[in-house]
This record gives C-alpha cells, structure tokens and sequence, in this order.
C-alpha cells in the first residue's frame, strides 16, 4: 500500500476525507458490478447448456455425499466444490 498516499488523505479535511473515501468504494463498487454481470452471463450460459442437453446434470446431495465419504481432508469442500462443480469446457 502506498503510504504516501495514506498520509496524505489524512491530512484532508473530515469530509474532503469522506468524498475521497466515497470515490475510492465507488471504483470498487464498479468492480462488484461487474464481475455480478460476468456471473449472470456464466449462469445463463450454464442454464442453456444444460437446456439444450450440451452438459451433464448430477444430483449434487448425492454427489457432495459420496465424495465428502471418501474424503478426510479438511480442505476437501474447497477440492470438492473446485473440481466438480465448475462446468468443463
């Protein structure tokens, strides 16, 4: 972090300080927005494929069940969730 930078926001007035802050989460805001867009596009393309038959669908209880059995890891929900949920292309 450039504390420079940190320094001197402090010295601003209060609410010089609190329109600084308000542009700064605004950038981030923007972000969120789109990555939530990206999100909305990646969902839709996943309900399309599997409308049109172009994906397999499984039973995720059955599947989750199965695989957390066989597993003893701490992290196995992280592996879990990051091998078989993601959709292959």
């Amino acid at each position: 972090m450039n504390t420079v930078l940190v320094d001197k926001a402090l010295e601003l007035p209060p609410n010089e300080r609190v329109a600084f802050a308000e542009l700064i989460l605004a950038s981030i805001d923007y972000e969120e927005e789109e990555v939530r867009q990206l999100w909305i596009k990646e969902v839709k393309e996943r309900m399309n494929a599997a409308a049109e038959g172009k994906t397999d669908l499984l039973d995720f209880e059955a599947l989750y069940h199965e695989a957390s059995s066989k597993s003893t890891s701490p992290s196995f929900p992280i592996r879990f969730f990051s091998q078989h949920i993601m959709m292959k292309s």
